[in-house]
């Protein structure tokens, strides 16, 4: 925390392989499906801990409730209930801390952070008297090429207005309505790099221009060089530059 915020930095805190999909890595949240109250417990003590440790660094610091969570076990509608009302747990129990925690921004897990399930009307954004909440969501569509180098290529006209379309969702369902979003995770893995960049600067572009941030998954071995702190690849450094530049531009894709 105190190195990010040395360079200039905004940090987000959230829990994250205790989540709902990777029970192989320690993950419990999902527990919450058969039993509900105990999971209640265990993550109430857990955020209580890590909200008085940081109480009183200043707004640039975010809390995000949890990371891609679900409860498929369940019927839909109970499934929604429960991530729910975990996040509405989780503002009130960071609003009754102390600090900056009454008025800190809160980042709310969609469901499995997907957009299409996180536009569903079964999913509530919790009430909060401060009004802070910001909605967490991540873009990995089409998972193959996203994910994994299976897919290599994208950018057909219908790859295209897939993305337009999940991304105006977002833009109608919560950025209209004046509740923030945050795309929390995105990245391309296709073997065709003009393919990724074109990907990811439609991406970014789209998002900035509807006021939705956009945070590029990376976790050393992708795009940033950590050991040399530099971009690998300086077109996809100038791509995501001029993506948030403000110009007034259709991106393409190099040939």
């Amino acid at each position: 925390m105190d190195y990010a915020y040395g360079i200039g930095m905004f940090v987000i805190i959230n829990i994250h392989h205790d989540g709902g999909g990777d029970p192989k890595f320690g993950a419990w949240i999902c527990n919450a499906a058969t039993d509900y109250d105990g999971t209640l417990a265990r993550y109430k003590t857990l955020w209580t801990q890590i909200a008085e440790r940081f109480k009183d660094y200043d707004e640039r610091l975010i809390f995000e409730s949890m990371n891609e969570v679900g409860f498929d076990s369940l019927s839909e509608s109970k499934a929604f209930e429960t991530l729910n009302n975990l996040n509405q747990e989780f503002v009130n129990l960071i609003r009754s801390t102390g600090g900056k925690n009454p008025t800190r921004h809160l980042l709310i897990a969609g469901y499995w952070t997907d957009i299409a399930k996180t536009c569903d009307s079964r999913f509530v954004m919790p009430q909060d008297e401060a009004g802070r909440c910001i909605v967490s969501v991540h873009y990995y569509t089409p998972w193959d090429f996203c994910t994994t180098n299976i897919k290599n290529e994208w950018g057909t006209s219908t790859e295209q207005a897939e993305m337009e379309r999940l991304i105006t969702m977002m833009k109608t369902n919560f950025v209209d309505k004046g509740i923030p979003v945050i795309i929390g995770e995105y990245a391309a893995s296709g073997n065709d790099f003009n393919s990724c960049v074109f990907f990811c600067e439609k991406l970014v572009k789209l998002c900035h221009d509807y006021g939705i941030a956009t945070f590029l998954w990376d976790n050393g071995n992708g795009q940033f060089d950590r050991s040399t702190n530099t971009w690998r690849s300086e077109q996809m450094h100038s791509a995501l530059l001029r993506a948030v530049s403000g110009e007034d531009y259709t991106p393409e894709k190099a040939a």
